[in-house]
C-alpha cells in the first residue's frame, strides 16, 4: 500500500479533515484499502471530534465487517474507556474489539495443514519457521496479523481494567502470550525483509509492530514483580530503553534532531499515536521514574504535533504537563485552559478530556498556592469525573481543610468526603492505583486525630507533591 497522508515534506500541515471514499463492495483480499478510513478516523479522535471520529465508522460500516474500520473504532472506543472508566465506556470497548478481533481472524492466512506443518517442524527452527509463514502472506494477511495482535491486545486490556482483580489478569495471560507472540513474529519477518530488500515492508505495517512491540517493551519494564513474574514464565521481558527507540522509529525522532526524518507523506497511519506515547511516557514518567526521560525531547515532540493538531486536547493537556514539569505552573492553566472548558460539552468523551484538563488545573492551582480557587475544580470533578473518585474526594476535603472558616456545615462536609475515600478505591489486575491507596491512608489518618484540623495546609501542601 502506498502513503496516504498529505504530500508535503517540508513541515507537519494542519490536519485537512478530507473524508475519503472507500471501496465498494469491500473485498478482504484488499482489506488494506481501507486505510485512508483508518487515517481520517485517528485524525478526527486526536483533533478532539471523538463522536464524529465514532459516528462515521459505523456509517461507513454499519455490519462491522471491514477490518480496518472495526481496529479504528476498536482503538478509539479503548482509549475512551481507559479515560473514563465508567463501567459502560469499557464494556462497549471490550464488545468493539472482540468484534475486530474477530474480523482479523477472518482475514488471517489459513493455518497450513497437518502434514504440511509437520514438514515445516521438521525441516525449520522455529524462527526459519515464522519467517517461511510470513513470507507466503499477501498484504492483507499481513496486516490481518497486525490487527488481530493489536485488538487481542485492547481486549486484554479492558478485560483486566473492568473486572480489577488478579483472577482477571490469570484468565486473559493467554491472550496476552499471543499477542506478544504475533508482535514478535511480525518483528522477525520485517527485520528479516530488511535485510535482503531495505525499504520495501509497507510504512503502515512497520510502525504498527513498532507501535506494538514498542510499548509492549515499556509495560512489562514497569509491571509490579509479582504480575510480571507470571509474564516472564512465557519468556517475555520488557526493555525500556528498546521500547522507546521502537516508538521513535515510528517517525523517524532522533535526541540529536528537533525534526523527525519522516513526514506525514511517508508515515504510516499509527505514527501519530506513537508519537503521542512518547510524549505521555516523558511528561508523565519524572513523577516516578528517573531513567530515559527525556523532557527536552517531549517538549520538541509536542512542538511538531501541536502545528499538527493545533487544537488538539491530548496534545494541550501534555502540552500543560510539561510545563508543570517544567516548575510553570501559570503557563501550564493556561496550555489547560481551553480543554477545561469543554466541560459543558454534551459528549462524553469531550468531558472525560475536560476533567482530565481540569485535574492538571487544580494541581497548577495547588503548586501556586491559590486553594480558593483549586477548590472549585475539586468540586467540579467530584460531581461529574469517573476516574478516580478517591482522588477528586480527597482533593476536595484537604482543600476545604486549608481555607479559613472551616466549621459547622463545611466540617461535616469534610467529615463525609474522608470517609468515603476508602471505599472509593479501583483496582487494576489486583492492585491498588498507588495515589488512591495514598490518600485513603492519609484519609484516615486525618479522621483519627481527636480535632478535625481545620484551617491546616499541610494536608494540602502533601497531596499537591503526590
Amino acid at each position: 500500500p502506498t502513503s496516504i497522508f498529505l504530500p508535503a515534506r517540508e513541515a507537519p500541515q494542519r490536519c485537512t479533515y478530507i473524508e475519503p471514499t472507500l471501496h465498494k463492495p469491500y473485498d478482504k483480499r484488499k482489506a488494506w484499502n481501507d486505510l485512508p478510513g483508518a487515517a481520517y478516523v485517528f485524525e478526527l479522535f486526536l483533533s478532539g471530534k471523538m463522536e464524529e471520529a465514532e459516528k462515521w465508522c459505523k456509517t461507513v460500516d454499519p455490519k462491522m465487517e471491514r477490518m480496518y474500520i472495526s481496529m479504528a473504532l476498536g482503538c478509539i472506543q479503548c482509549l475512551k474507556g481507559l479515560m473514563s472508566f465508567a463501567e459502560e465506556d469499557l464494556l462497549k470497548a471490550v464488545n468493539s474489539n472482540k468484534q475486530a478481533s474477530s474480523i482479523a481472524s477472518q482475514h488471517r492466512k489459513k493455518p497450513p495443514s497437518m502434514s504440511a506443518a509437520l514438514y515445516k517442524m521438521a525441516s525449520f527452527s522455529s524462527a526459519d519457521s515464522t519467517i517461511s509463514h510470513y513470507s507466503t502472506m499477501t498484504p492483507s494477511e499481513l496486516h490481518a496479523e497486525l490487527v488481530y495482535a493489536e485488538s487481542l491486545c485492547m481486549k486484554s486490556l479492558l478485560n483486566i481494567a473492568f473486572a480489577g482483580d488478579l483472577f482477571a489478569f490469570a484468565k486473559e495471560i493467554v491472550n496476552v502470550r499471543s499477542c506478544i507472540q504475533n508482535y514478535h513474529a511480525l518483528g522477525k519477518y520485517i527485520l528479516h525483509v530488511d535485510k535482503i530488500s531495505p525499504d520495501t515492508v509497507d510504512p503502515h505495517l512497520r510502525s504498527g509492530t513498532y507501535l506494538g512491540l514498542g510499548l509492549l517493551n515499556i509495560v512489562l519494564s514497569m509491571m509490579p514483580q509479582r504480575l510480571l513474574s507470571v509474564i516472564e514464565l512465557f519468556g517475555f521481558k520488557g526493555d525500556r530503553g528498546k521500547g522507546l527507540e521502537l516508538l521513535m522509529d515510528c517517525g523517524g525522532w532522533s535526541t540529536q534532531s528537533p525534526e523527525p526524518e519522516i513526514y506525514p507523506s511517508e508515515e504510516g497511519i499509527r505514527r501519530p499515536l506513537a508519537d503521542l506515547i512518547i510524549i505521555v511516557f516523558h511528561t508523565l514518567s519524572p513523577t516516578f521514574l528517573a531513567d530515559h526521560v527525556d523532557l527536552s525531547l517531549a517538549e520538541a515532540m509536542l512542538k511538531w504535533n501541536g502545528s499538527r493538531y493545533p487544537n488538539g486536547p491530548f496534545h494541550q493537556i501534555l502540552q500543560g504537563e510539561l510545563e508543570m514539569k517544567r516548575a510553570r505552573p501559570a503557563e501550564a492553566i493556561s496550555a489547560l485552559q481551553p480543554v477545561a472548558a469543554m466541560g459543558a460539552s454534551p459528549f462524553a468523551g469531550v468531558r472525560n478530556l475536560s476533567h482530565m484538563a481540569t485535574t492538571e488545573t487544580a494541581l497548577a492551582l495547588l503548586a501556586m498556592g491559590n486553594v480558593a480557587e483549586g477548590e472549585v475544580c475539586w468540586r467540579t470533578l467530584v460531581k461529574d469525573a469517573t476516574w478516580s473518585k478517591a482522588i477528586y474526594s480527597y482533593g476536595l476535603a484537604v482543600s476545604l481543610l486549608a481555607l479559613p472558616g472551616a466549621e459547622g456545615s463545611r466540617a461535616e462536609e469534610i467529615r463525609n468526603l474522608l470517609k468515603a475515600v476508602p471505599g472509593l478505591k479501583q483496582r487494576i489486575g489486583g492492585k491498588s492505583i498507588p495515589m488512591e491507596k495514598c490518600v485513603a491512608y492519609r484519609s484516615v489518618w486525618i479522621l483519627e486525630q481527636p480535632t478535625l484540623l481545620l484551617g491546616d495546609e499541610l494536608p494540602v501542601i502533601e497531596f499537591s507533591y503526590l
